[in-house]
């Protein structure tokens, strides 16, 4: 799979060009042209009751990074048995309350709530000598090795966690070796407080790192019985904590972080290694993915939903691109676009069950009859707002209508699951369904309309009923029409594997 493919990319359909004459299959689309100009009105109405209804999004709690220092130490490689001198590439946390520490501790936390103008070209921290860290009280260090990456702001490097020597090396080696490689591998998000202040993008760096810690101290198992994860710290040396961490963070389907630190230079973001790559290129490998698999893939996305919306967020840029693969199992990553949703404390009459109720679309009739079925009920969540328009975000071909429009108060529940609806349709077709979420593509103008079926079969793909009903669903431009986590849970495409696996017993 590729980057958004032109029409000439994909298998034959009908779908005419031109602008003033649209058909398929025979049939005039003209009939729609007094349903646009209902739902326009409609969109107007409903638009400016939900003004009323919508709040801006809650901040997220203010994380400060701990103050480090880059240096160049001897580290001893046991597996090996070699001492070697590591050159500007340890990552040493220091001490607040150290007189010198808390100099640089004060600058750093300058640099990250004042956005300094210090340029990535000096280094006070850094040193061709080989350096002492005796008084640094952390037992934990992290070595940069390679770059696996490049971010927005950075870069995402290959690492290592170093242990503070406990017991003397052989007398053969130097006493001054005060840190030990370990087999722990972590992702080291490295991100210039240069390149943040220069180019302010929607992804927001001290947002996601700020996102990442609240996922990590309040996700709790859906399990009841479970205690709740409040992890302000993680012990390093400790390979039962860092294996719990590893273990939520599998279970939540969302990265969590080891640690959060700063020098004058950058922000570093300390990870988790995962052992696989994005989704995005197993799909553009495998071309197509069978839809046992893509149910496999897609089981896991929705309880990485499940997480956020637990927790009052959307993410409002899910991708393939952004569900990284490990250990055969998939995470949410990249947190830099999300939000927290407003919620209420049940005493505002203004506040809404299902935040649909005053989405700005007007209904239509989408398999009506279909979806009124018990399993179809929609759950009723603590009551939340919507949100007001913040800005055009995210992947183009993942957004929703109304993300790009930006114009009315929009449910960040219903955004995060039209992207997935998107994800679902590139993991089983091997296409991009559009290239813009608009009436001007006519790809989505079709797809949108109910024809996902028609144009499916015309480029020679199979696929079953309940998937093409469940995409069709799923791409309803009106919100309100859209199933919500728990109806695209219970529907029978869903169902299908584990009915499958149960009655070949």
């Amino acid at each position: 799979m590729t980057n958004t493919k032109r029409n000439a990319d994909y298998p034959h359909s009908t779908i005419s060009t031109a602008t003033d004459s649209i058909h398929m299959n025979g049939v005039s689309l003209s009939s729609y042209q007094e349903e646009q100009q209902s739902r326009k009105k409609q969109q107007h109405v409903y638009g400016k009751a939900a003004t009323t209804e919508a709040r801006n999004p809650p901040t997220f709690p203010t994380v400060t990074p701990k103050p480090c220092r880059r240096m160049t130490i001897r580290i001893y490689d046991p597996e090996q048995q070699i001492v070697r001198i590591v050159r500007d590439c340890v990552l040493v946390p220091t001490s607040n309350d150290d007189e010198n520490d808390a100099y640089d501790y004060r600058r750093r936390r300058n640099l990250y709530n004042d956005w300094s103008h210090t340029d990535d070209s000096t280094d006070s921290s850094s040193d061709e000598e080989v350096e002492t860290t005796s008084q640094a009280k952390n037992d934990v260090a992290y070595l940069l090795e390679r770059t696996k990456s490049k971010a927005l702001y950075g870069e995402v490097i290959h690492g290592k966690v170093l242990k503070r020597r406990t017991s003397p090396l052989p007398s053969s080696f130097d006493k001054t070796v005060e840190w030990e490689l370990t087999k722990d591998d972590i992702a080291i998000k490295q991100m210039s407080w240069t390149y943040i202040r220069q180019q302010p993008y929607a992804d927001d760096p001290q947002k996601e790192v700020a996102a990442m810690q609240y996922i990590r101290q309040n996700y709790s198992s859906s399990n009841k019985s479970s205690p709740h994860y409040a992890t302000d710290s993680i012990d390093n040396n400790d390979a039962s904590d860092k294996s719990n961490l590893i273990q939520k963070m599998m279970d939540a389907h969302v990265v969590f972080p080891y640690d959060l630190l700063a020098d004058d230079r950058h922000l570093y973001s300390i990870m988790p290694y995962c052992d696989g790559n994005e989704l995005f290129y197993m799909l553009k490998d495998r071309k197509r993915f069978s839809e046992d698999e893509c149910r496999y893939w897609m089981t896991q996305i929705l309880k990485g939903i499940e997480t956020l919306q637990q927790l009052g967020i959307c993410h409002r840029d899910l991708s393939l691109e952004n569900i990284l693969v490990h250990q055969d199992k998939c995470l949410i990553i990249d947190m830099g676009m999300c939000l927290r949703v407003p919620k209420g404390d049940g005493d505002n009459v203004d506040e809404l069950e299902d935040v649909r109720e005053a989405t700005e679309y007007h209904h239509d009739n989408h398999n009506e009859k279909q979806h009124s079925h018990s399993y179809w009920k929609k759950r009723k969540n603590k009551k939340r707002f919507l949100l007001k328009p913040q800005g055009v975000c995210g992947k183009i071909k993942y957004m929703s209508p109304e993300i790009r429009q930006n114009k009315v108060p929009f449910d960040g529940y219903a955004i995060d699951l039209w992207a997935v609806g998107v994800i679902l349709f590139m993991m089983c077709t091997g296409y991009d369904p559009w290239e813009i979420p608009c009436d001007s593509d006519r790809r989505f103008y079709y797809f949108t309309r109910g024809h996902l079926a028609d144009i499916i079969a015309q480029w020679g793909i199979k696929l079953s009923d309940e998937l093409l009903d469940l995409l069709q669903w799923m791409m309803m431009v009106n919100p309100r029409e859209r199933p919500c986590l728990s109806q695209v849970r219970a529907h029978p495409w869903m169902m299908m594997g584990r009915y499958e696996k149960e009655h070949k017993k």
